[in-house]
């Protein structure tokens, strides 16, 4: 029988597996006849080894918590075998192939590493950190055909010699390691949809005429089209950013991404379940963690695009990228779950209170309950224009705390204080806001730090709802917004007895904060001093709490005591 099923940690009875034996199983990974079974459960089969570690590895001693499901209309998707609490290993998985972005500046094939055009390899012209990268193993067969054709161009510090690595590493995997490549079987690759687009003409030159006949792949190692094609296709539709950085030699972006057997098995919804760690030095392992709680049976689902997008971007975006329509929960409701992340000011009535007809439609009306109408197209214009200002903003003045408030305050009589356009404002403004070296919060205007906190307040009500749970974009907010609150809740009280529950909740929300950060690992700047200063600010809510318990109130101590991160992270 097909073992698909769920993985028992139970002792099988020796007769099951008896019986079993006399009937072909299939790997519970790609379908195909199983020699394999599970040592952990003996219930789980698989063709090969490389397939059976995606279902149990034994330095984690216990089967990950996941099987293949077919559904109609879907496909294969993911769904869980057990209960799974939030911040919980679904699975751990090494990419099937990785190589450097589309587009980009200068980066070693061999490391990654961002690198000048002073060293390029001497056969295939490929910039490479030094000799040792250009004689590394892994570069080898792919130089031998990539020395046959034209030596890559930079201009402006960027290249397409890039597009064709990626499928060129997948089409050698077919020849080199066939169980790693079959992996790759029953992905999509959305053929019909990109025909004839602009992506397509694109990499029918850069990718299927130039390994094809610029390096002579058709006649040396017997490539075809078909080949060729389908693997920028699964590439296309299957692949993740793993890491991007700024070059620091050109400032220009580059980076490397690949293509996961089991993270591709994940669906999209516009409220994800689970979120990938990448690791971003060899061998590359994707941590793939449950972000809230999950029952058993229920589909892993990932999010392709950031949470905080409205309906209004984000549906045409998923569209153009993965060739589907949306319909899930987030994208039929009106008010985006009730964040109202995709709301605008009613030019007629002033309102927060106007919204898409029908959030599924493609270029509809809007309308206000006033009885205010305007056309989709128009609504778009004024979103995309405050994007403009935004992205313009990042660019030239990220730091400039005057000209983040003005364009707030212009941005709130256009749209709704929790729209994705405020959220923005917001990701930047709040980290900066009323913090600066050696000034302490006290010293900044009362006005201005209640500004703080109603834009951090907003951010989290929106990040609670899309992006929930096990997230450093909710939990770097929510420390905004609790180092807001504690500084106002002693600047503005003298009788603190009040406060104990503030204090208790602050306490356990910031020990949450050290805990999510630390899962996801957090990067080495702004995070870790988030990290530093929720635990030194849960100590310091324990010790109040403690000094109230036994009737001593130090209002004043404790009011001049240290509530900005700075602070936090020097003591």
């Amino acid at each position: 029988g097909n073992t698909m099923g769920s993985c028992k940690n139970g002792e099988d009875s020796k007769d099951e597996v008896k019986e079993s034996e006399l009937v072909a199983n299939n790997c519970f990974m790609c379908g195909q006849v199983a020699e394999h079974v599970c040592p952990s459960c003996n219930s789980v089969w698989f063709c090969c080894p490389t397939h059976g570690r995606l279902h149990y590895r034994e330095e984690e001693g216990s089967c990950f918590p996941w099987r293949v499901e077919e559904r109609e209309g879907v496909g294969r998707l993911m769904v869980t075998t057990r209960r799974v609490s939030a911040g919980q290993t679904l699975f751990l998985e090494e990419p099937i192939v990785h190589g450097p972005n589309q587009v980009g500046s200068p980066i070693c094939l061999s490391c990654y590493a961002s690198v000048t055009l002073e060293y390029v390899c001497t056969k295939c012209g490929y910039p490479m950190c030094d000799e040792e990268c250009a004689g590394d193993i892994a570069h080898q067969a792919e130089c031998e055909i990539l020395s046959r054709g034209e030596k890559p161009v930079f201009e402006n510090g960027e290249t397409e010699a890039y597009h064709c690595i990626l499928p060129l590493r997948m089409i050698l995997l077919a020849r080199n390691d066939p169980d790693r490549f079959s992996l790759a079987d029953h992905l999509m690759d959305h053929e019909e949809e990109r025909k004839g687009g602009e992506d397509w003409n694109t990499t029918e030159r850069t990718v299927v005429q130039n390994l094809l006949d610029k390096c002579g792949g058709r006649k040396f190692e017997k490539m075809t089209e078909f080949e060729v094609r389908k693997a920028v296709g699964v590439l296309e539709v299957n692949c993740y950013e793993v890491h991007s950085f700024i070059n620091p030699n050109l400032a220009h972006n580059c980076g490397f991404r690949a293509s996961f057997p089991a993270a591709s098995l994940l669906s999209h919804g516009c409220v994800a379940n689970s979120r990938h760690v990448w690791g971003i030095s060899p061998p590359y392992t994707n941590m793939c963690i449950a972000t809230v709680d999950m029952e058993a049976g229920q589909e892993v689902i990932t999010s392709y695009l950031h949470p905080t997008t409205c309906t209004l971007r984000r549906r045409p975006k998923l569209k153009a990228g993965w060739y589907f329509d949306c319909n899930c929960e987030r994208c039929c409701s009106l008010t985006e779950l009730g964040t109202n992340h995709n709301t605008l000011i009613c030019a007629q009535c002033q309102q927060a209170s106007l919204l898409p007809e029908d959030p599924k439609q493609f270029g509809g009306f809007w309308k206000c309950p006033c009885g205010y109408k305007v056309p989709e197209p128009e609504v778009k214009s004024i979103v995309e224009e405050m994007f403009t200002e935004v992205n313009q903003l990042i660019r030239t003045n990220r730091y400039n705390i005057d000209l983040w408030l003005a364009f707030l305050e212009t941005a709130l009589a256009v749209v709704h204080p929790q729209h994705e356009a405020i959220i923005e404002i917001a990701k930047f403004l709040v980290p900066v806001l009323c913090r600066a070296p050696n000034r302490r919060t006290s010293e900044f205007p009362i006005k201005l730090i209640r500004t703080k906190l109603e834009l951090a307040q907003w951010h989290l009500n929106v990040t609670n709802i899309v992006d929930p749970g096990y997230s450093k974009q909710r939990v770097k907010v929510l420390y905004e917004v609790i180092e807001t609150k504690l500084f106002l809740m002693f600047e503005e009280n003298d009788d603190i007895k009040d406060g104990r529950e503030m204090l208790e909740n602050s306490e356990k929300q910031l020990l949450e904060i050290v805990a999510v950060l630390e899962k996801l690992g957090p990067d080495k700047g702004f995070e870790n001093m988030i990290v530093q200063a929720s635990k030194a600010l849960a100590t310091k809510c324990h010790k109040i709490l403690g000094q109230i318990e036994i009737g001593e109130t130090l209002t004043d101590k404790w009011k001049e005591s240290s509530w900005s991160l700075l602070e936090l992270c020097r003591t």
